[in-house]
């Protein structure tokens, strides 16, 4: 089966997703997220892989949508609300 010009730019797309996020979560720097509204899916994911979130108090809802649609976050936010939570 061959792979159309989107999927492999999808497929290396969420590479680099998983890169970055795994190069924010092992640098010694401190790493902070700022949660000021909404913060559901991939903007979830980044957060996650902060060292610290501050969120407003209202500051509305906060999840991953797609598991709920069976689909699985696409950079690991499953395991890292584990981690984090």
């Amino acid at each position: 089966m061959l792979l159309s010009r989107s999927d492999v730019l999808s497929i290396t797309s969420a590479c680099t997703q998983t890169k970055t996020l795994l190069r924010w979560d092992t640098t010694p720097k401190l790493v902070i997220a700022a949660i000021n509204d909404h913060c559901v899916g991939g903007g979830l994911e980044i957060a996650m892989a902060a060292d610290l979130r501050i969120a407003r108090k209202d500051a509305g809802k906060i999840g991953l949508p797609e598991v709920n649609l069976g689909v699985l976050p696409g950079t690991g936010g499953t395991q890292a609300a584990v981690r984090v939570w």
